[in-house]
């Protein structure tokens, strides 16, 4: 999700692939404006995060995801 300076939801994306899952349990921020989110993915199909960056599941099983939003 993305929020404008009010608070305001701008817009939200759902992550997901086939019959596998995924699920984010925690949200920071750093001091750069940097946004991290971990959680976990369930199944061996390819999840798309954005800019380019699809994960595929090594178990069928849960699979740790930690993914970085910020500048280049």
């Amino acid at each position: 999700m993305k929020y404008n300076s009010s608070g305001t939801a701008l817009w939200a994306k759902s992550v997901t692939a086939g019959t596998s899952r995924s699920c984010f349990n925690s949200v920071a921020v750093d001091s750069s404006g940097n946004i991290y989110a971990a959680g976990y993915q369930v199944g061996r199909e390819s999840f798309t995060y954005g800019a380019g960056v699809n994960v595929a599941g090594a178990y069928s099983d849960s699979n740790v995801v930690l993914v970085k939003y910020g500048e280049p």
